[in-house]
């Protein structure tokens, strides 16, 4: 008999073709036929992966409902990569997890996940997506209306990311340090900065 988790990998990974052109609910129905092996896998790793995919399709579908669902994926995976001893995907959940907590409002939590993803990725010596974090605690500090430390935390994720020469994540590092000088009034230094991420992202 096929090992189920051939299918599995094929299907899961077509997904990430349909995310990216923004076909979600192609990706969603790639998902659907995906869950009807999924009681034949016993390899967590899959698993999670195919679990992590899922949450990623709900978290971009958004609104209330979805992110729920989003989380509950997320969950799951973040389960499976913890039984496969995964740690570099058990982070990115853990990551993906404090993001949807961010949307839905939930700081506290969102910054608890988010601190323990980002342990994870400094012990596994990858600083470029601790600073990716850095960036995403930074934006519920400035949910919270904790200026200040959003700056700190935004400034210190810029440094890394700049040495990383990864753009994109570079150019949503400086908007997210630009808003939390605003916030504070630093009126010429959020203008430079903010002018800077359309300089990176040109």
């Amino acid at each position: 008999a096929e090992d189920p988790i051939n299918p599995l990998r094929i299907l899961v990974t077509s997904t990430t073709v349909e995310v990216s052109t923004n076909h979600l609910n192609d990706a969603l129905t790639l998902l659907d036929r995906a869950a009807a092996i999924l009681d034949n896998v016993k390899d967590d790793a899959s698993l999670g992966r195919y679990y992590m995919q899922r949450g990623i399709v709900m978290r971009r579908m958004g609104g209330v409902e979805n992110l729920d669902r989003a989380l509950l994926d997320h969950t799951a995976a973040r389960l499976h990569f913890e039984k496969a001893n995964h740690r570099r995907y058990f982070a990115r959940a853990q990551n993906n997890i404090g993001v949807i907590m961010l949307e839905l409002g939930r700081y506290d939590e969102a910054l608890e996940t988010l601190e323990a993803a980002r342990r994870i990725f400094a012990e596994l010596g990858d600083v470029s997506t601790a600073a990716q974090v850095d960036e995403t605690r930074a934006r519920v500090y400035v949910a919270q209306q904790r200026h200040a430390e959003a700056e700190k935390i935004a400034q210190a994720s810029v440094t890394v990311l700049e040495r990383g020469g990864e753009q994109a994540r570079l150019v949503e590092s400086l908007q997210t340090l630009g808003v939390a000088q605003a916030r504070q009034q630093k009126n010429q230094a959020a203008m430079e900065t903010l002018r800077r991420a359309v300089k990176v992202a040109e």
